[in-house]
């Protein structure tokens, strides 16, 4: 009977003590549990915020492409656009380039024309200036012959004076 009650004893004791660490280990669990549930909400807010995350910067990357892409085509335009100009400035350069070979060439012509003129007014002035001297001397030789002849008709004049003053006188003497 001792035996008995020592094995209820031990029995009830076993039992105490399993309930006692079914308790602990319910504790446990239900302390597990939460902290599962707390930790299952917090990876939830946490995966929830690298998802926001991930899109604002997926948002972030499309935009920074979106620019990087304008940014080249802008840059190829510009690129093209340096191009034409530098073509343009080359043939703007050789177009000027050519009209001034043309205006020196056209200038040199014309300069050379104007010497020939000069020279030919110049032949022309002294043919000219030869012309008046050779009338000058025609006109001074005119003029003496004038005076010459202006001298002569004055003496014929006095003489046909004398001729009739002496015709008078002769007549006058067969009168008499």
């Amino acid at each position: 009977r001792n035996h008995l009650l020592e094995s209820e004893d031990s029995y009830t004791r076993e039992a105490l003590a399993a309930e006692d660490r079914e308790a602990k280990l319910r504790k446990k669990v239900t302390v597990l549990e939460e902290k599962l549930v707390s930790s299952s909400n917090a990876m939830e807010n946490a995966s929830h915020q690298a998802s926001v995350q991930v899109e604002s910067l997926q948002e972030q990357l499309n935009v920074v492409s979106k620019q990087r892409d304008e940014t080249a085509l802008q840059l190829s335009v510009s690129q093209e656009q340096v191009k034409q100009y530098a073509l343009s400035l080359a043939n703007l350069q050789m177009v000027l380039e050519h009209f001034q070979q043309e205006e020196k060439a056209m200038y040199s012509a014309e300069l050379e024309k104007q010497k020939q003129l000069i020279a030919e007014w110049k032949k022309n002035a002294e043919n000219l200036e030869g012309k008046v001297i050779s009338l000058q001397e025609r006109l001074d030789e005119a003029n003496a012959a004038l005076d010459s002849a202006s001298r002569l008709t004055e003496q014929l004049d006095v003489k046909e004076e004398q001729i009739e003053e002496l015709k008078k006188q002769n007549i006058f003497k067969k009168v008499r």
